[in-house]
């Protein structure tokens, strides 16, 4: 049996269903996404995506990981079969420098705090060499982005 199992079984029928089970649950219920998360997430985004030295040819050198869903255990396991894993940052910016080859950003909202599972990743990621850190203010997030780039700051906080 090879890891790819998940995939043998399943048909066009049954992956279209669990495709729009698994868009729904992730949605919280109200179909509008989380807007705690979204608060600091889609503000972020907006700076990249309107900074010139990280997007080049259309493309944001600021990648968001979809990692946070709720599924079925059928689906999930053709997640993980694919690559998913539990506690990867939200971000990475693949904007290599002379010290880092990388950026992984946790992003949270309110008072939480990465889980342990994500601390272990970004504790494994640090031990690479990456530059890691968790943010719950996208202000002070897009700061150190333009530190980690080594460019002014824009917010004073």
């Amino acid at each position: 049996m090879t890891r790819w199992v998940p995939y043998q079984n399943a048909t066009r029928t049954n992956l279209k269903t669990v495709g729009k089970i698994s868009r729904k649950s992730n949605t919280s219920g109200s179909g509008r996404g989380n807007p705690e998360r979204d608060e600091v997430h889609l503000p972020l985004m907006k700076l990249a995506w309107n900074y010139p030295k990280l997007c080049l040819d259309g493309q944001c050198l600021l990648m968001h990981f979809a990692n946070e869903r709720k599924t079925t255990p059928w689906y999930g396991a053709i997640l993980k079969s694919m690559g998913v894993t539990a506690g990867v940052s939200d971000l990475f910016l693949a904007y290599p420098t002379p010290r880092y080859p990388g950026y992984w950003i946790e992003l949270k909202h309110g008072d939480n705090k990465p889980t342990l599972l994500q601390r272990e990743f970004m504790k494994r990621m640090v031990a690479m060499g990456y530059a890691v850190d968790w943010f719950n203010d996208y202000r002070k997030a897009w700061n150190s982005i333009l530190e980690y780039i080594g460019d002014p700051v824009q917010f004073v906080i």
